[in-house]
């Protein structure tokens, strides 16, 4: 049986103090002394205050109840999706080629590894988000998207071949996302990773030495191949290659799982690093080093490009943040020893910008940029493959009309017409969708909505009817009290509003709830993203 003397508290057995002594006397800060002897906020023979005492009971009670606790991280998160995941060990055994410049046997000629750009996309699949992904790999294999090869040995566009891990095996994409649906006891896999692999040299990466079509189906399973090595588990994959636009790239799709059915949680850095190594030392030893030659070359095609180029990347860090002016002029232009930009190749970049309006001369070898030159260049890229996707959608349903484009935000008035396409937006990763609709007003129209939208349900043929947002009651307060300001730009002030609210000056109490309970104003604006719309 327990001691008398012993109680619990908090979970935790205590001993009652046995000191026949009395309290002992501590001395008072103001001068005297505490007869009792316990310090406020502390517990006697103790040197922990009651917060902190407290806060400790309470852990070890949730410990005793079987709720799990965990324990904030010793370093403050990076962004990244896992910064403890998979491919840390791979990553610091060092990946990648050397990507400095090189030279042999003495020649001034310099040579560097190839190069690629790999974007990584994680996206959660629960939730009801599942959707999307059957939309996605469906738009991967869209009728233009590959090629293939006649009798005549020319090449043609065709839909894009769907391919995986096995060389001699055919791939469905239904297969493939039941396998996801199926998993984790019928929830399914938590996410899934969308690479885009795009190598600098892709056209000749993908020619086929035996007479086939060009495809990127053996590099991409060199890739994949090894990425599992790095993860230390078997992965479940398909790919499509893509040749419809400038550079040649591939598509993948990647299950969110391992061998064992465990979520694949991949760190952070070999997301941000090392597949895009891994794949350029596997097109480095297909191809070879690059000469500097053949790089100069390639600038200078982009010297003329109606989108962000490399040389505008390189052109962004010199423009003088006060004026906006460019100084290219021999003795103000600097570059690094290890860069293949030279001055005379920013120049050319410059003079194309003064055609298309975005740049003045101020004086030779200087540049004065518009504020949105670049933002510019990426709406013209960006409407640029939007016109192309509409004409080529026009092309298929026979008919040819004036064209309308509404960019990213709903449409301004009621769209009503027969779908002729369907695909993704942006980079083919964000999920967002695009409707190319044959309305009725005698337009070709391409609207832009988000995966969660009914717009996932139309098929090509479908007469969908689309309009502007409709706004929730308390997004037209929002929307009133920001204009209310009186500023340039709609901006909304809590304090402001709730000023108002308190003043009576915008709305009268209201009574809510069963049986009337009235609130006062002030309560109304804190409930109010509470209530339903």
């Amino acid at each position: 049986m327990a001691n008398d003397d012993d109680f619990i508290l908090g979970g935790r057995k205590t001993k009652k103090s046995s000191s026949s002594q009395g309290s002992p006397r501590t001395q008072n800060p103001r001068g005297g002394s505490n007869q009792s002897g316990i310090k406020l906020g502390a517990f006697p023979n103790s040197n922990m205050s009651f917060t902190k005492r407290l806060a400790r009971d309470m852990a070890i009670a949730k410990r005793s109840s079987g709720r799990r606790t965990y324990a904030k991280p010793s370093k403050p998160r990076t962004g990244r999706f896992n910064a403890r995941g998979r491919g840390r060990s791979a990553l610091a055994a060092g990946i990648g080629p050397n990507r400095s410049w090189q030279t042999f046997d003495g020649s001034n000629i310099r040579y560097r590894s190839r190069r690629a750009v790999v974007k990584v996309r994680v996206m959660k699949l629960r939730g009801g988000k599942a959707r999307a992904a059957y939309s996605h790999l469906k738009y991967l294999q869209r009728e233009g998207a590959g090629v293939e090869r006649t009798e005549d040995r020319d090449l043609t566009e065709t839909r894009g071949e769907l391919y995986g891990p096995d060389r001699f095996a055919e791939y469905d994409d239904r297969d493939f996302l039941e396998r996801g649906e199926q998993s984790f006891e019928g929830r399914g896999d938590p996410h899934q990773f969308r690479l885009i692999i795009s190598p600098e040299d892709g056209v000749e990466l993908a020619r086929d030495v035996y007479g086939g079509p060009p495809n990127l189906q053996r590099q991409t399973r060199k890739l994949m191949e090894q990425l599992s090595e790095d993860l230390g588990t078997r992965l479940d994959w398909v790919a499509v290659d893509h040749f419809d636009t400038a550079h040649a790239h591939t598509h993948v799709v990647l299950r969110g799982v391992t061998h064992d059915g465990k979520a694949l949680n991949i760190a952070g850095d070999y997301i941000a690093e090392g597949i895009r190594g891994r794949y350029e030392e596997i097109i480095t030893h297909e191809l070879g080093l690059k000469c500097e030659m053949d790089i100069l070359d390639d600038l200078a095609r982009e010297t003329k490009l109606n989108r962000v180029t490399t040389l505008d990347r390189a052109i962004i860090p010199r423009i003088d943040a006060a004026s906006s002016v460019i100084d290219l002029r021999a003795g103000s232009f600097r570059v690094h020893p290890d860069s293949a930009l030279n001055r005379h190749l920013l120049i050319g970049r410059m003079k194309h910008l003064e055609t298309l309006g975005l740049a003045q001369p101020t004086d030779k070898g200087r540049w004065q940029l518009e504020r949105r030159t670049f933002e510019t260049l990426g709406d013209m890229h960006r409407n640029e493959n939007i016109t192309k996707d509409m004409s080529a959608a026009m092309k298929r349903a026979g008919i040819d009309r004036m064209m309308q484009l509404h960019g990213r935000e709903a449409p301004h008035r009621k769209i009503t017409g027969r779908v002729i396409g369907k695909g993704l937006a942006e980079d083919e990763s964000s999920g967002r969708l695009r409707l190319i609709i044959d309305g009725d007003d005698g337009y070709v129209h391409a609207v832009e909505t988000g995966p969660e939208t009914r717009a996932s349900e139309a098929r090509i043929g479908s007469v969908v009817e689309v309009g502007p947002a409709r706004l929730a009651p308390v997004d037209r307060t929002l929307l009133e009290r920001a204009n209310a300001l009186g500023m340039d730009m709609p901006i909304y002030d809590k304090t402001f509003h709730a000023m108002e609210l308190e003043k009576g000056q915008w709305t009268s109490a209201r009574a809510l709830g069963e049986g009337g309970r009235t609130i006062s104003p002030i309560s109304v604006h804190k409930l109010a993203h509470t209530l339903p719309a």
